[in-house]
């Protein structure tokens, strides 16, 4: 703990820093904030003149509530809401004025205010570290060799993969159905213990035995038939069926097949090709063996950057904030809900919590020693940036330059401009460590 200081508030509120960033289970500031009993009184009495104003009680009309009425009834009500705005206006100032960089809410650990001696409110508050980066050209990292080694060009395979990519959907005339075709299908269904009848039903069916439909081992039935076959089958349903009308029930489904496709490849040919935007088989090969070379050397740099990264983390000892992690772990969580669905049980929901926890904080460790790296070497995006930037997506889109600029200088698009602002400065980032560290194959 460093010895209290003392500082003012707006010539109101002395905020004493009892215990600045600490190490441990999280990084966090502390301080004290202590508000004089007459600056209370006086915002009670502003803060009463204005109910006075705006209340309506019976026997008064609205605006003539005598203000020594409203004390007796609702002074404890209106003082905690006083001492509320108080505190948390001071807190605000301290952490604005001192530059503290929060990383989640405000706790308020402890409140006294006792009539007449003024409050006294002791703060935490989560904070980012301060990271101190090691001088980058002190930095030495080893890469095996092998690991930046990557296949060798095979023009067939890249081209068959290019063509694996563009399959497009085209009808099954005269064979059966195969796994995974894509068959549509007219069906109703008859409830055998009440005779009841279902609407008819159109639906698509990928024909694959992990593919769900409500009809259940539909996908066995369909294998081998052919379109505008008709199809009879009987299904007893569980008692938990999940289509709640079947549950514990017998059906009896008809079932026509309407139409069958399949994803076919298309043919290496002219037409494809000026789908696709090439004149020429020559001008296409060329372009694809550009893009496996300018890919694997992205894959080269990146293992580079990965590694150099890794390194920094390593060496670097912080505390990232618990908070934070939390935050963004749940987040991630929430954006594939089905991941958490797909337990077994509650250990195993949480072994999976603690992962995507570990792999969270070690993305936030990557991310707030960039930040200290932009910081300390004082790395920016200019305009001139921004506009080389437009120039290269539109050459690379064959789109008008002024309409890229303005897609990005639009206000509704804000966010864009500076996710593309972003990028270009970690950009900057990887571009520094690359001069900087010391990176040896070995």
């Amino acid at each position: 703990m460093t010895e209290a200081e003392t500082a003012d508030v707006n010539g109101k509120a002395a905020v004493d820093t009892a215990g600045e960033k600490e190490t441990g289970p999280s990084s966090s500031v502390r301080f004290t904030i202590d508000v004089p009993w007459e600056d209370v009184e006086k915002e009670m009495d502003e803060a009463m003149a204005q109910y006075a104003a705006e209340m309506k009680m019976p026997g008064f009309r609205k605006g003539k509530v005598p203000v020594d009425m409203l004390k007796s009834r609702y002074r404890e009500a209106i003082k905690d809401e006083v001492v509320n705005k108080i505190v948390e206006k001071a807190v605000y100032e301290k952490i604005e004025t001192d530059r503290i960089r929060i990383a989640a809410p405000v706790e308020i650990e402890k409140l006294d205010s006792e009539e007449g001696k003024g409050v006294k409110a002791e703060v935490a508050v989560e904070v980012f570290p301060t990271i101190e980066l090691p001088e980058l050209e002190t930095i030495e990292v080893e890469i095996p060799s092998a690991e930046l080694k990557f296949e060798d060009y095979n023009e067939e395979k890249q081209i068959d993969a290019i063509l694996e990519r563009n399959r497009r959907q085209v009808p099954v005339v005269s064979r059966g159905i195969k796994e995974d075709d894509i068959v549509t299908l007219k069906y109703q269904s008859k409830i055998l213990q009440t005779k009841r009848m279902t609407p008819k039903k159109t639906a698509r069916f990928s024909v694959n035995e992990k593919e769900e439909f409500e009809i259940l081992d539909l996908y066995k039935e369909l294998i081998g038939k052919k379109m505008n076959d008709s199809i009879t089958l009987k299904r007893t349903y569980p008692d938990d069926y999940k289509k709640k009308p079947w549950a514990g029930k017998e059906l009896e489904h008809y079932i026509t097949i309407e139409s069958v496709m399949e994803m076919k490849k298309p043919q290496l040919n002219e037409v494809f090709l000026k789908s696709i935007g090439f004149e020429d088989e020559a001008a296409f090969r060329k372009k694809m063996k550009e893009e496996f070379d300018q890919y694997n050397r992205r894959q080269v740099e990146e293992k580079k950057v990965k590694t150099v990264m890794d390194k920094l983390t390593d060496i670097i000892a912080f505390t990232v904030p618990r908070a934070v992690v939390e935050q963004e772990a749940a987040r991630a969580a929430s954006q594939y809900p089905h991941n958490m669905l797909s337990f077994r049980d509650d250990e195993q929901g949480r072994a999976y919590m603690e992962a995507l926890k570990k792999e969270t904080e070690r993305s936030l460790r990557v991310s707030l020693i960039t930040q200290a790296i932009v910081e300390k070497y004082k790395l920016a995006v200019s305009n001139d940036d921004l506009e080389k930037e437009y120039k290269t997506i539109a050459q690379k889109n064959n789109v008008p330059l002024k309409d890229v600029r303005k897609a990005y200088m639009n206000k509704e698009n804000k966010e864009n401009l500076e996710q593309l602002r972003e990028t270009l400065l970690n950009e900057k980032v990887v571009g520094l460590l690359k001069e900087t560290v010391k990176i040896k194959e070995v």
